[in-house]
C-alpha cells in the first residue's frame, strides 16, 4: 500500500509531497498555486501547476508517479503542467493522468 505525506516546502511550492511505498520514500511531486479562476457567480477555483516529478530509478515503470498525479489532481481545482517534448516519461505520466496536450516546444 502506498502512503502520501505532505509538508510545506516554501511559499513557491505550497504542496510538496513525498511518495512512499510502505515506509520507503521513492519520489516526490509538487504543486504550485498560480491563480484563482472564476467558475460562476461569486465562485472561484484554484489554478495549480504540477512541478518537480521525481521517482527513484528502481521504482520507474510501476505506475507510482501516475497514481501520485491522480491523487494530487483528485481534489477540486484546475491543473496545468509544462513538459518538454523530449521528456517521454513525464509525457506518459500526464497522458495517463488524463491531461490534454495543448502545445509543444
Amino acid at each position: 500500500q502506498q502512503e502520501w505525506w505532505t509538508s510545506n516546502n516554501s511559499d513557491y511550492y505550497p504542496g510538496f509531497y513525498i511518495i512512499c511505498l510502505k515506509d520507503t520514500p521513492i519520489g516526490t511531486i509538487s504543486e504550485r498555486w498560480l491563480n484563482n479562476v472564476p467558475v460562476g457567480s461569486n465562485r472561484w477555483m484554484g489554478l495549480f501547476e504540477v512541478v518537480n516529478l521525481m521517482v527513484d530509478d528502481q521504482y520507474r515503470g510501476h505506475g507510482y508517479m501516475t497514481e501520485a498525479l491522480r491523487q494530487l489532481t483528485a481534489r477540486r481545482g484546475f491543473f496545468v503542467a509544462h513538459v518538454k517534448d523530449n521528456n517521454r516519461a513525464s509525457l506518459g505520466v500526464f497522458e495517463r493522468g488524463e491531461f490534454w496536450q495543448v502545445g509543444s516546444e
